[in-house]
């Protein structure tokens, strides 16, 4: 399905980033992947993306479990050493490095927040930068994920 909306080519213009924040509720942290697209031209793709894995759009507040049978995740090795990989299908389809602390939150938790965002950008590396693209929540959809296989 991941190949069928975005097509080839563009799962290629897609990258993951990743933080960890304080639970609303409980305090206690929680990790948080936000796919987002590199280049412009990708944004209703990525909104056909957040419909089929069952996300609701940032601005409604809610935070859907998404059926582990849609999107799931699991921690494995990759050429960078411990990451989290989303899967959908059969497939494993993107990844991002963790450190031991992620993996501990994730392993705690059980899940993830999934963040899918429409509005292109190359670089969600600094706090600052990911706290003012979560502010268009209108151009956001967000979901609980499962992590796999702890």
């Amino acid at each position: 399905m991941i190949a069928w909306i975005l097509g080839q080519r563009g799962e290629t213009r897609v990258a993951m980033s990743g933080w960890i924040a304080e639970h609303y509720e409980d305090g206690a942290d929680v990790t948080h992947l936000i796919l987002h697209p590199l280049a412009a031209g990708v944004a209703d793709k990525m909104r056909q993306l957040a419909h089929a894995f069952g996300l609701a759009q940032a601005i409604t507040g809610q935070m859907p479990e998404v059926p582990p049978d849609t999107c799931w995740a699991t921690i494995a090795d990759s050429e960078h050493g411990r990451a989290i990989w989303l899967h959908h299908g059969q497939d494993a389809w993107i990844h991002r490095p963790i450190d031991d602390y992620w993996e501990q939150v994730l392993r705690t938790r059980g899940y993830t927040a999934l963040w899918i965002g429409m509005d292109a950008t190359t670089d969600l590396t600094t706090e600052r930068r990911v706290d003012r693209y979560l502010t268009h929540t209108h151009r956001l959809y967000g979901g609980l994920i499962r992590v796999a296989d702890l």
